[in-house]
């Protein structure tokens, strides 16, 4: 499965993958962002996680990756689909920039759109041969839920609370920040195909989605399980 160069507004959990089992799944150079809070007041489910997951009946037994997103998120970018928290199956991630903002909240009289201060729901676990790294985010509690997680992340850059991580993300500019540490500065990865081969994915972009030049981002190539 390939989900790549998408713009995602104000989706309730785009990535939906609790109960699903295989893998060779790749999500990469998407923009997801929030302006408001998803769903309607009094709606049960409302907290706008990016990547959905769950611990049974089915996990991720293969390789999957999410790498050179860029989010602008208001809750989870991983997120609970049980209520035994998240467990995380043999996935890489890869170079995503994660901005830890306070979005628009238009509707008067519901609730304010929380700031998402912690990217990962609490329970947050790893499990198999799962890796993260190179992350730039300004969420305080990134590498702390990964260390608690199994996991120290390689060349992840931890920016302020207050320092601004993309152009203008409210009003949809998903582009890096003047100066920001992602920029120029990603790191190869090989994709692991389904027939075996790896995809030599290039050093030097940005990290994140968004490039000066968006044909400079490779596109993998399809192959057959």
């Amino acid at each position: 499965m390939h989900f790549h160069r998408n713009e995602v507004v104000d989706g309730h959990a785009p990535i939906s993958l609790d109960g699903v089992g295989g893998g060779y799944w790749y999500f990469y150079a998407n923009r997801f962002r929030f302006l408001t809070r998803p769903g309607s007041p009094g709606q049960r489910s409302r907290s706008g996680k990016i990547v959905k997951l769950a611990g049974y009946p089915l996990h991720p037994t293969r390789r999957w990756y999410f790498f050179n997103n860029s989010i602008h998120c208001r809750s989870a970018v991983f997120g609970d689909g049980d209520s035994f928290g998240v467990p995380v199956w043999n996935l890489v991630a890869h170079d995503n920039v994660v901005a830890a903002g306070a979005p628009r909240c238009d509707d008067e009289g519901d609730m304010v759109c929380p700031a998402a201060t912690n990217a990962f729901d609490i329970d947050f676990r790893l499990h198999g041969d799962t890796s993260f790294g190179g992350t730039v985010t300004n969420a305080s509690s990134w590498c702390s839920a990964l260390r608690q997680g199994g996991c120290v992340e390689k060349d992840v850059v931890l920016l302020p609370a207050s320092e601004p991580v993309f152009a203008d993300a409210p009003n949809g500019d998903l582009s890096l920040a003047i100066g920001s540490p992602a920029c120029g500065t990603g790191r190869a990865l090989a994709v692991e195909l389904p027939d075996g081969e790896d995809f030599a994915w290039p050093a030097g972009l940005n990290r994140g989605a968004v490039q000066e030049r968006q044909d400079r981002l490779p596109v993998l190539p399809m192959r057959s399980v």
